[in-house]
């Protein structure tokens, strides 16, 4: 049997609950507790931290070393910055996507996941992705961070846009033009309707670097732990064998609706750890 595959997950499953948030502290206790051996750091918080950040952000780094928990992988922000008048603030964004970029090489994240540039149908998606991540991949290069580029959901027509790297051509079309590395997202495919999701991850192969395991009904993001959706994950093991993949088995499940009580949360992650397991002595069977 080849080497297992480390059991780990975004610290967005252990950063907010209903009317409150946790410290990234917290967080690693959390994950140090209920068992989990690496984080996807929410790198995109980091504006948030303050002037202070290098402080917060050091203190979680030297913790995480302290408990034997990689921390190698984080997530850039997504998330549009709106101004008053509910217009987009572009700039705003831009300093956020920065300052994130040199806070993973301060922490020593290696890959650093970006969500690849809406564009509107009929427009090149190729070139406005280039126009809008070029910034960011001469940024990563100067902190030593590998840009990681995040497979996207297709959109629904109703939404005006296409997402471009919705399937794993583009996304490798992407991701060769940069030399950056790819993060798989299984939801994201899975409402898209790439449904044998084996034979997308055999054509990425080694460029894959990062996973985002997550499960849905084929119709929204719903980023619901294995099994608990309609993804093939036999399938799924398939194609993460075929493509060699080596690094961790990183789950990023929504848990922000989950109550502060700790047995419920230490019981969703008891299921995540089993089923991951589970999932992971397959993929490591010579």
């Amino acid at each position: 049997m080849k080497e297992k595959l480390l059991i780990g997950a975004s610290s967005r499953f252990h950063t907010a609950y209903p009317g409150g948030s946790y410290s990234p502290i917290e967080m690693i206790e959390h994950f140090h507790k209920v068992g989990f051996r690496a984080i996807d750091f929410d790198i995109a918080t980091v504006p948030e931290m303050g002037e202070n950040w290098k402080k917060t952000l050091g203190e979680a780094v030297e913790l995480a070393a302290k408990y034997g928990i990689r921390m190698d992988y984080g997530h850039l922000p997504f998330k549009p910055v709106k101004k008053p008048d509910g217009s987009n603030d572009k700039e705003l964004f831009n300093k956020r996507m920065m300052l994130s970029i040199e806070a993973a090489g301060f922490a020593g994240i290696k890959n650093a996941v970006i969500h690849p540039a809406k564009n509107k149908p009929g427009e090149d998606g190729f070139k406005k992705n280039i126009e809008c991540l070029t910034p960011y991949a001469e940024q990563a290069q100067k902190f030593g961070v590998r840009l990681t580029i995040e497979n996207m959901r297709s959109a629904k027509e109703a939404e005006g846009y296409h997402r471009y790297s919705s399937v794993a051509d583009e996304v490798i079309e992407l991701a060769d033009y940069f030399g950056a590395d790819i993060c798989w997202d299984f939801g994201h495919s899975n409402t898209t309707g790439l449904y044998k999701q084996s034979e997308e991850l055999k054509k990425i192969g080694k460029r894959l670097a990062v996973l985002h395991v997550n499960d849905n009904h084929g119709g929204e993001d719903e980023h619901l732990p294995p099994f608990l959706g309609t993804i093939d994950w036999l399938d799924a093991v398939e194609g993460l064998r075929a493509a060699g993949y080596t690094g961790v088995f990183n789950y990023e499940c929504k848990m922000m609706r989950l109550p502060k009580d700790a047995a419920t949360r230490e019981g969703i992650a008891a299921y995540m750890i089993g089923v991951g397991n589970y999932l992971t002595d397959l993929i490591a069977k010579e």
